[in-house]
C-alpha cells in the first residue's frame, strides 16, 4: 500500500491507511490467484443504504447494513414486495452489520414476530427492562435463513438470536461477534467521554452472548471466490 508492506498489519491499521482526505488517492497492490495487480483508488465519502433488497426467483434477499432510523421502513417496504411478487423463501443477510439502535431491531423482528419478547436487559439476575417486537409480522410464516459472521454484532445478534429461538429462522455462516452489553456514554471534564456498561441484554430464552457470540445452526466458511462473486448460502 503506497509502497509499504502490509502483510502483517491488522485490519484496523489497513483501514486507517486507506482512509484519508476526500479527493486524494491511495495505491493498492492486490494479490489474487497467485498474481498481483496494482490499482489506484480515489478517496470519496460513501454512504451505503441501510437496507438493500433483491429477488432471485422465489428467494427474497434482504441485506441489512445497519440498524438506523430508516431500517424498519425500508425492510417493511421490501418485505411487502416479497409477498406481492410470490417469494417463497427469504435470506436475511446480517453479515458485517455492527448493529445500531435497539428500536430498529425490535421493528425488524416485528416483520416475523407478533409482539414477542425481543430481548431483556438485566442487572445481575434482575430484569430491568423487557423489550417486545413491534409491527405486523408480514413474513411471519415465511421460511427464512439468517446469514451471520464474526462482524455481526449487537442489534444483529439480538435479531438473529430471537428469530432462531422462536423457530422463525435457521442461522447460517460463522459465529457472531458477541456484544451482549448495554452501554451509556458519560461526559467528563475537559470534553472527554467514558463508556459505562449499565446492563446486559439477554435473548428471549435468557441467554447472554457477551464475548461468546452466537453459533450458527449451519457453519459455512465462504471462500475468497465466494466473497468476490457475492455468493450466499440459501439452503434450508
Amino acid at each position: 500500500m503506497n509502497d509499504e508492506a502490509s502483510s502483517d498489519w491488522s485490519v484496523e491499521k489497513v483501514v486507517s491507511k486507506i482512509r484519508g482526505e476526500v479527493g486524494t488517492s491511495v495505491k493498492l497492490t492486490l494479490l489474487s490467484g497467485g498474481q498481483t495487480r496494482e490499482v489506484s483508488v480515489v478517496r470519496q465519502n460513501i454512504v451505503s443504504p441501510a437496507v438493500e433488497s433483491e429477488i432471485d426467483g422465489e428467494i427474497g434477499i434482504l441485506k441489512v447494513n445497519r440498524f438506523g432510523d430508516d431500517t424498519v421502513s425500508l425492510s417493511r417496504k421490501y418485505a411487502s414486495e416479497f409477498v406481492e411478487k410470490g417469494v417463497k423463501k427469504v435470506i436475511l443477510d446480517l453479515r458485517n452489520n455492527p448493529g445500531g439502535t435497539v428500536g430498529a431491531a425490535q421493528g425488524l423482528l416485528g416483520i416475523w414476530l407478533d409482539n414477542q419478547i425481543a430481548m431483556t436487559e438485566r442487572r445481575g439476575s434482575e430484569i430491568v427492562k423487557t423489550l417486545r417486537t413491534t409491527g405486523t409480522p408480514i413474513l411471519g410464516n415465511m421460511k427464512t435463513v439468517v446469514l451471520i459472521n464474526g462482524n455481526s454484532a449487537s442489534a444483529s445478534e439480538i435479531t438473529a438470536g430471537a428469530l432462531r429461538e422462536y423457530g422463525k429462522a435457521t442461522l447460517v455462516g460463522q459465529k457472531s461477534y458477541g456484544k451482549g452489553s448495554v452501554q451509556i456514554v458519560l461526559g467528563l471534564p475537559g470534553g472527554s467521554q467514558m463508556k459505562v456498561t449499565e446492563a446486559r441484554w439477554y435473548t428471549p430464552k435468557g441467554k447472554n452472548i457477551d464475548k461468546t457470540g452466537i453459533e450458527p445452526d449451519v457453519k459455512v466458511d465462504l471462500s475468497s471466490d465466494d466473497v468476490n462473486n457475492n455468493r450466499r448460502s440459501a439452503d434450508g
